[in-house]
């Protein structure tokens, strides 16, 4: 189930205008999409607050548009301050039915390694996001490793990580975890 996210309409502005807009709350957005043109929007800043913090980040959304009625968008870019890490900027992307999303997502390791447990290593995730293509309809919040079996000096690589929601398009020699 998609999530619902309201916007209103924003003209393009100034450098003053736009921050202005960000003091009273709101994040300049824009939504696009291959048939789409291309939407600048605002949103409320405590919206998409908790939007993140129930986990939504990769979840599809429900964006009401005013005028252009609700569209299924995917949230492709987020800019934010260096410092402060206040979120300045969103790009919404619109996902049609059966079109293929590229985007990173979160890895999890699931277990306590026997090189851990019995062996005394440490386990390193070295691979905290890996770059997955899916179609719209398949979109994960994260992909769990099992990383129970390892045993110490072993190395858990992304072509063991079982997939079957789309392609995982980082390197598959590229180790996710290892337990030294």
């Amino acid at each position: 189930m998609a999530v619902v996210l309201k916007s209103q309409a924003r003209q393009m502005g100034t450098k003053a205008q736009i921050k202005a807009l960000r003091a009273s709350g709101k994040i300049p957005a824009v939504v696009y999409g291959r048939h789409f043109a291309s939407t600048a929007v605002e949103v409320d800043a405590d919206d998409i607050r908790v939007l993140f913090t129930a986990g939504n980040r990769f979840r599809l959304i429900d964006l009401e548009i005013p005028g252009q009625g609700t569209q299924k968008v995917f949230i492709k870019e987020i800019v934010r301050e260096v410092i402060r890490r206040d979120i300045k900027h969103i790009d919404f992307q619109v996902v049609e039915a059966g079109e293929f999303i590229t985007y990173r997502v979160p890895v999890e390791t699931v277990g306590v390694p026997v090189g851990v447990k019995i062996g005394g290593g440490n386990l390193s995730l070295i691979t905290r996001t890996l770059k997955v293509r899916v179609v719209r309809e398949n979109l994960v919040d994260k992909i769990e490793i099992d990383v129970s079996a390892l045993e110490k000096e072993q190395a858990y690589f992304v072509k063991d990580i079982p997939f079957t929601a789309g392609t995982i398009l980082t390197p598959s020699r590229q180790a996710a975890a290892i337990v030294a």
